[in-house]
């Protein structure tokens, strides 16, 4: 496996620590405090490759990239958006926060036109691009 495949672990503030034993690839793993598959929000494509298609964002840590292994797989056909975790989205069911972060990608997510350094909050309507392919974040 070459580094460009690798799962790469983010700290999510807030979150509990993985136990050290774990397999850190899994999904199991990434999905850390929360592994409902409650659907509280969508993706739609707006522009871009896969336009009107749309992607549920589950309750809990959401990876955003190509692979159909990601709980949000973009996989309509922009090679731009990096195969595993371009970005992450997390709902905190506690506090019904949707948190956005960027996977350390070389493509660079943006959020309402405004390149993302870290995380931020995300709010209903707000848009992503990723790669050539700029979403529209909407609340269930």
């Amino acid at each position: 496996m070459n580094d460009r495949e690798r799962t790469r672990t983010i700290s999510i503030p807030g979150a509990q620590e993985p136990r050290r034993e774990a397999n850190m690839d899994g999904l199991a793993t990434q999905v850390i405090t929360d592994k409902s598959n409650l659907k509280v929000a969508s993706l739609k494509v707006v522009d871009g490759p896969g336009k009107g298609q749309e992607r549920p964002v589950f309750s809990g840590t959401n990876q955003v990239g190509r692979s159909a292994d990601n709980r949000i797989p973009l996989d309509f056909g922009d090679n731009t958006i990096s195969r595993q975790q371009h970005a992450v989205i997390a709902y905190d069911a506690s506090n019904g926060e949707f948190r956005i972060f960027d996977g350390g990608k070389q493509n660079p997510v943006q959020v309402n036109g405004e390149r993302l350094s870290g995380d931020r909050q995300l709010s209903d309507g707000d848009t992503i691009k990723i790669g050539l392919t700029t979403l529209r974040f909407a609340l269930m």
